[in-house]
């Protein structure tokens, strides 16, 4: 996938996220069902966030290509295999 693919796919995304706001009131953005459990808002955040502080922290690592940033004939966890087979 290209840059453009890649940002075309964030877009929608991202668009996708703000039309499921849309019928959420604020008391539901913030209820959390449990004291273990988070609010609709909170996972929201830890998306952006993920998304800003990992996902594209590692974009910017891997276009800049500084050998030392990459890892290169590492071995993939279990979590990557299966996010392999998201795509």
């Amino acid at each position: 996938m290209n840059t453009k693919e890649s940002l075309s796919q964030l877009e929608e995304t991202v668009a996708y996220y703000l039309e499921q706001l849309k019928g959420i009131s604020e008391e539901q953005l913030t209820r959390q069902p449990s004291e273990e459990q988070w609010s609709i808002g909170q996972l929201y955040v830890h998306l952006i966030n993920a998304t800003h502080f990992m996902s594209l922290r590692n974009i910017g690592l891997c276009q800049e290509g500084n050998p030392e940033s990459i890892v290169v004939g590492g071995v993939k966890s279990e979590a990557g295999e299966a996010l392999r087979g998201l795509s």
